[in-house]
């Protein structure tokens, strides 16, 4: 949990703000509520094809409103002793099915390896 206005709040910003400039984006599921990669979105949505229509593009989560905005419609602040916290977007890792055996992920976990 992040609370509001907090140093981890400024480095939830930044991260948000990196996602958004590099070129390769990073994906938002928001029925897991986790931030993915460009690479490991493609093996979410063949792990997880439902969860295609819940996918959001950097430029569709990157800043504080929308994010904010996002995080109200589905429930995700809550208040505690009078403050404001946001689930963690960042923290949740997503466990993948034998998702290194899907073309490309091999070649690029070896890749990424060798650096």
């Amino acid at each position: 949990m992040i609370g509001f206005g907090t140093a981890e709040w400024e480095n939830l910003l930044t991260k948000l703000n990196k996602s958004f400039n590099k070129s390769n984006r990073d994906f938002f599921c928001t029925k897991c509520w986790a931030i993915v990669s460009y690479e490991l979105n493609h093996v979410h949505r063949k792990e997880a094809p439902s969860h295609s229509i819940y996918i959001l593009k950097a430029k569709q989560f990157c800043s504080e409103d929308q994010l904010l905005e996002i995080a109200k419609n589905l429930n995700k602040i809550t208040y505690k002793e009078g403050k404001a916290y946001l689930e963690n977007p960042y923290k949740k890792r997503i466990r993948f099915r034998g998702f290194r055996n899907l073309p490309g992920v091999r070649k690029y976990f070896f890749h990424k390896a060798q650096e």
